[in-house]
């Protein structure tokens, strides 16, 4: 099967349950017919759960044609993220996410999870990580962060971080990181 974004209007989608994006399957954002950045929502109180052919949260140029989906993970359950095919910019990567879990609610990595590099002037289409509340579990995979800008990654603290490994982006030039570990 096939899911795609609109083009022109914002999408929020709130899920109780598990997102599975089935082999074989398409699921990703358009390009945009609207002026400046579209940006579409899922409130997952679930797992997220890829093994579909195209899984593409970011597409477009930032500023003009750029369509995301960004997600909000709720709910007092475990959430596992699980992606699997290679990573490439384009597929099997994430844009911006929130972590609002409810305790004893946590967030699980089932693989190795990819976070875009594309950056915008638009608040709404930055590739984030925010930490509201809950903690992502690595086990043995990474969480990646490859945004090269300091603030995209923020909201930390002793109720809400990674417990794990996580990687960042850098830039040529040399500049300082937090790493919400």
């Amino acid at each position: 099967g096939t899911f795609l974004f609109s083009k022109s209007i914002r999408t929020h989608l709130y899920i109780t349950g598990d997102l599975v994006i089935k082999p074989f399957a398409v699921f990703k954002t358009q390009t945009n017919t609207i002026v400046g950045d579209l940006a579409h929502v899922i409130y997952l109180e679930g797992s997220l759960d890829n093994s579909g052919a195209v899984f593409d949260n970011r597409n477009g140029s930032a500023g003009s044609t750029i369509g995301v989906c960004n997600y909000v993970l709720l709910g007092s359950g475990v959430s596992t993220i699980k992606s699997t095919g290679a990573y490439a910019s384009g597929s099997n990567e994430l844009n911006g996410m929130t972590i609002d879990k409810t305790a004893p609610g946590k967030v699980v990595l089932g693989s190795d999870i990819y976070f875009a590099s594309g950056s915008s002037s638009f608040p709404i289409s930055q590739v984030f990580l925010i930490f509201r509340s809950g903690i992502v579990e690595t086990g043995p995979y990474t969480l990646v962060h490859l945004s090269t800008t300091s603030a995209t990654v923020y909201g930390n603290s002793d109720i809400s971080y990674v417990n794990g490994a996580m990687a960042r982006g850098t830039a040529s030039s040399l500049s300082n990181k937090e790493y919400p570990v």
